[in-house]
């Protein structure tokens, strides 16, 4: 096994950034946008979207007040030892919403029970991903937005329950009735 030679800064620090700055290819299609979007309304909430990535990054703020789930990906090739980054990850995220960079959403999906430091079960969640002779550890880190305070729900929709021209899944996804 091979040691990735990553430290537990390191994770905090990716995490850090993940959470304070947006990548450099999203914001450039930001930019791009605004200079493409021809409704005024819309022109000033880019901008706006903009100007509050440039201030978190100054101000060393995260970029959203609440930035949802923590998930990250990893991709690792042969005889790399994952251990350290795997147990790094989760202190990281305690520290990170200890310091406030990330609100305290994560509650239970049954009980609801919050344990004020965004882990629990599955959190973060953690993709892995073993691709043959890569010869390095590649590691995304992202909030994904989901609406933690909001109820959720899953069903499955068979033929049946579609209904004609698509009313159950209306009835679902938009709470009513023909």
């Amino acid at each position: 096994m091979k040691d990735l030679g990553i430290t537990y800064q390191d994770v905090y620090d990716l995490l850090h950034r993940a959470c304070t700055t947006i990548s450099p290819d999203v914001l450039y299609l930001m930019r791009n946008a605004v200079v493409q979007e021809s409704h005024p309304e819309a022109k000033v909430f880019l901008e706006t979207m903009i100007d509050n990535v440039a201030q978190a990054t100054l101000q060393d703020k995260p970029v959203c007040q609440s930035p949802g789930f923590p998930t990250v990906w990893i991709r690792f090739g042969e005889y790399f030892d994952m251990g350290p980054l795997l147990s790094y990850l989760p202190k990281a995220l305690t520290q990170a919403t200890q310091e406030g960079l990330i609100r305290p959403s994560i509650v239970h999906p049954l009980t609801r029970h919050n344990p004020g430091d965004s882990t629990g079960l599955g959190v973060p969640n953690i993709e892995l991903r073993y691709v043959p002779d890569q010869p390095f550890v590649e590691i995304i880190m992202s909030a994904k937005g989901c609406g933690a305070e909001l109820g959720n729900i899953s069903k499955i929709l068979t033929p049946a329950t579609l209904g004609k021209n698509y009313s159950g899944l209306k009835q679902l996804v938009l709470g009513y009735r023909n």
